[in-house]
């Protein structure tokens, strides 16, 4: 995490780091929400929606955002 907060010549700033560990945790449940729903074959929206895994780490990350913060500072 500090690598990613502290690139050369780039460092985030602190909206950036405030804001990371939810926009990372947003792109399972988009895709969920965004796209699976709108899928018009059954199979394929299951398929995708087989993605569950990835909701459970996203729920983590978003009951551990103190940890994150502090990892990017």
């Amino acid at each position: 995490m500090r690598a990613y907060a502290s690139t050369p010549g780039n460092p985030l700033t602190g909206a950036e780091r405030e804001a990371l560990p939810g926009a990372i945790a947003r792109q399972p449940l988009w895709g969920i929400g965004g796209w699976v729903a709108v899928l018009d074959d059954q199979d394929t929206a299951r398929a995708d929606a087989a993605t569950f895994p990835a909701i459970g780490r996203a729920l983590q990350l978003i009951a551990n955002i103190p940890a994150w913060h502090a990892g990017l500072s």
